[in-house]
């Protein structure tokens, strides 16, 4: 027979300090007890009165009386909602486990959501006061975030559950805009959670504006007449840092909602002014995935202010976000400065009147002078490769906390050469058709991106820059330079997306500000991924003897002229899905001409595409972005005609629909490419845990292309089948995977909980809205 023993006491709690851990309980109530249900039997009959507990302490009998406490007062039973987390009040639980005192110990965070995860904050973390005012309660915490505007910065002083006594201040965004503030009650009469929106609708649509956000995070002081002595650019440890010390600022991303494939949420990198003009900044897409979420750009590591994103190349690893110049006019932010590009070689295949053979026409008179000239005499001193340049990578250190600062490694650019990547599953977005810039000396595992600068010019040649790859198990990230050429051409796209449908034009990044570039935006690429393919492959595959070896000749005489090696040619490695290329072209087809323009590197083929579909040099077919492929397949020359894909708008249209616990979204452009699929039907791009999503096996990385019967070739299509469903109604859907299998599934609604809502931004101007349907 055994006795029960005091093992604990809560602090604060009715025992604390009358019962000691080792006291034997012999009686209560005047009755035997020796096992845990008639004592807890016992004390469900006193709860809120006193109960006489006859113990032994030390080997003497005592008696003391104790109240009886009401498990389900000090058990959470309202919840409250705020930038996507979940707070509630400490319960009796976790007090006790963890031994913190009950009454006035402060918020507990339950989930962290998209804000509080933002300054650092995990489940378990326990939030003691706000901007200096104490949060002993749930209703006290409640009453002061409700006060506090949307982008509002303030100061939380929180600890954590394992460790009570360790206090900390980190700093958290307030956010209002992409998750509605709600205050969730148990009903024990109905069983539900009742839910109640904290912010009026007036709140809710009347956000801060940029400047309105600036002020009230800089004390109200405007940012242009801020004392000189109050931010410092990093004076730099050489002649490069200065030289691009006012041109680099750090940048922060934040994703309120997974999609695109993508795993996290948060994001940050050194951005790149290219046009303090206009505010933009240029970056990769492993610091700007996608265009929804929040940007904050930090200048000279003393002053943060939002950004926008403004264009996210479909294709290349480069996006560009866009400030609001005026709030950092006095920093004296500076563009950066780049090397003068020099054009490529071009080599055209043309017909002779005479006999009608066909020849090849250099646009540059010189390649065959430097041939011949290499042929006789090696590589000459005089005639040096752009290669083996000595160059310095420099970034700047993403210490938020402590302070950024520059960082720098010098090594020579090895070669241009091609990358080839792991396909990512699920899919989302990975570089190709660029030649990147490898630099001996500064490891590609270097966990630092920031600029390529030229060690005596001082200006810029590519930026150094962060790709995503997968791996075996799990993933990494990876850095090359992406080509200077390439940052000017987004820039340029930029340019022109900003200043659609107006007047006024805006100068080009590649000239330097001196002529006007176009005011529509165009994007066209021919739908497919090339790989490069050494001569003695396309020899193999039937390239030799063909037309008196014409391409063979062009590939050598170009990589001759510019000095890369090997001369290679160019082979379809994989075709977009839902593009006229996939259905003409194959899988293996050496792509040599566009328009009887010599593909001799990524640059060619990507330019010839743009040229001849843009209106530069309009050819017949251009009017509805139609080219002219020369292939080899099959030891034969064909000429296909290909309408090139439009990627305008594929990256920047990122709706999402809430539903069932669901994200949708349009297939992403990564899923197309890398799997085939057409861009057709609705994409799921993640769910919720617990949600009907889950329950019902609405697995991400399908497509749902039927409800109820009725095809959902897109978001409008979906929303209409389902907008008049009822709460508890069935829906029936037709899903398919990526692998092409199809399969019905029955998902029943829960609008109550997980109502089916919109995240849109209808002007394509940054000001995303969450609207319920």
């Amino acid at each position: 027979l055994g006795m029960l023993v005091v093992s604990g006491t809560l602090p604060g709690g009715p025992a604390f300090g009358r019962l000691n851990p080792g006291d034997i309980v012999v009686r209560v109530n005047g009755a035997l007890t020796t096992r845990f249900v008639p004592l807890e039997d016992m004390l469900d009959k006193k709860v809120n009165s006193e109960c006489k507990l006859q113990i032994v302490r030390n080997e003497k009998l005592m008696e003391i009386s104790l109240r009886v406490d009401d498990l389900h007062r000090i058990t959470p039973k309202t919840l409250l909602e705020v930038g996507g987390g979940i707070f509630n009040d400490l319960s009796y639980h976790q007090a006790r486990n963890h031994n913190i005192p009950l009454n006035g110990a402060g918020v507990f965070v339950a989930k962290a959501g998209y804000m509080m995860a933002q300054a650092g904050l995990v489940t378990g973390t326990i939030i003691r006061g706000v901007d200096g005012q104490p949060t002993p309660d749930l209703n006290t915490f409640q009453e002061i975030m409700a006060k506090i505007p949307h982008a509002k910065k303030v100061a939380l002083r929180v600890s954590h559950v394992i460790n009570p006594r360790q206090e900390a201040i980190v700093i958290a965004q307030m956010d209002k805009k992409w998750f509605p503030m709600m205050r969730l009650d148990r009903n024990d009469r109905t069983g539900k959670w009742d839910s109640a929106h904290l912010l009026k609708d007036s709140d809710a649509k009347r956000l801060p504006s940029e400047a309105e956000v600036v002020q009230m995070n800089a004390s109200g002081q405007p940012l242009s007449t801020i004392d000189a002595d109050s931010w410092s650019y990093d004076p730099g440890k050489n002649d490069v840092e200065r030289s691009v010390s006012r041109s680099l600022v750090a940048v922060r991303f934040a994703m309120p909602f997974l999609k695109d494939g993508l795993e996290t949420r948060y994001y940050h990198g050194t951005g790149l002014v290219c046009d303090v003009e206009n505010g933009l900044v240029v970056l990769d897409r492993n610091t700007i995935p996608t265009a929804i979420g929040d940007v904050y750009i930090n200048f000279a590591g003393s002053v943060e202010i939002p950004a926008k994103v403004l264009f996210v190349h479909p294709v290349h690893n480069v996006s560009v976000i866009k400030y609001d110049p005026k709030h950092v006019k006095g920093l004296m932010v500076k563009a950066a400065e780049f090397e003068a590009i020099k054009e490529e070689s071009q080599a055209r295949v043309v017909r002779r009147a005479e006999d009608n053979k066909r020849e090849l026409a250099f646009s540059d008179s010189n390649v065959i002078k430097n041939v011949t000239k290499m042929r006789k005499m090696g590589n000459p001193e005089n005639n040096k490769s752009e290669d083996n340049k000595k160059v310095w990578v420099v970034g700047l250190s993403q210490d938020s906390r402590s302070g950024q600062r520059m960082v720098s490694r010098t090594g020579r650019v090895e070669n241009h050469g091609q990358v080839m990547f792991q396909l990512p599953s699920p899919p989302r977005y990975q570089e190709q058709n660029v030649e990147l810039l490898h630099v001996n000396g500064v490891p590609s595992s270097q966990a630092q991106d920031g600029v390529l600068v030229d060690d005596k010019s001082h200006k810029i040649l590519g930026y150094w820059a962060s790709f995503w790859v997968q791996m075996q198990r799990g993933h990494t990230q990876v850095f090359y330079g992406i080509p200077a050429y390439t940052i000017q051409d987004a820039v340029d796209k930029a340019r022109q997306k900003l200043q659609k449908g107006e007047d006024s034009t805006l100068p080009s990044a590649a000239e330097g500000g001196k002529a006007g570039a176009q005011s529509s935006l165009s994007i066209r690429a021919l739908g497919v991924e090339l790989e490069k393919i050494s001569l003695a492959t396309a020899k193999e595959l039937g390239v030799l003897g063909v037309a008196n070896d014409l391409w063979l000749k062009s590939a050598i005489y170009l990589a001759m002229s510019k000095q890369t090696f090997p001369p290679s040619v160019f082979a379809v490695r994989r075709r977009w899905g839902g593009t006229d290329a996939s259905k003409k072209l194959k899988d293996g087809d050496l792509l040599m001409a566009v328009n009887d323009e010599i593909v001799h590197s990524f640059r060619a083929a990507e330019s010839s595409v743009e040229r001849y579909t843009s209106g530069a040099e309009r050819g017949e077919g251009a009017a509805n972005g139609t080219v002219k492929c020369t292939i080899f397949r099959d030891g034969k020359e064909h000429d296909i005609e290909v309408k090139t894909a439009d990627l305008s708008n594929s990256t920047m249209d990122d709706d999402i629909v809430l539903f069932g616990g669901a994200s949708l979204q349009k297939p992403p452009f990564a899923a197309c490419h890398q799997y085939g699929i057409p861009m057709e039907g609705v994409y799921v791009a993640n769910f919720m845990k617990g949600s009907p999503a889950e329950r019902y096996r609405l697995l991400p990385t399908s497509r749902i292309v039927e409800v109820d019967g009725k095809p959902t070739r897109d978001l409008d299509a979906f929303l209409s089948c389902v907008k008049d469903k009822a709460d508890g109604t069935s829906i029936r859907m037709k899903i398919v995977t990526l692998q092409g299998h199809k399969r019905m599934i029955t998902l029943k609604m829960d609008s109550y909980y997980w109502p089916t809502e919109r995240i849109h931004d209808s002007e394509r101007k940054g000001d995303w809205v969450r609207e319920r349907i």
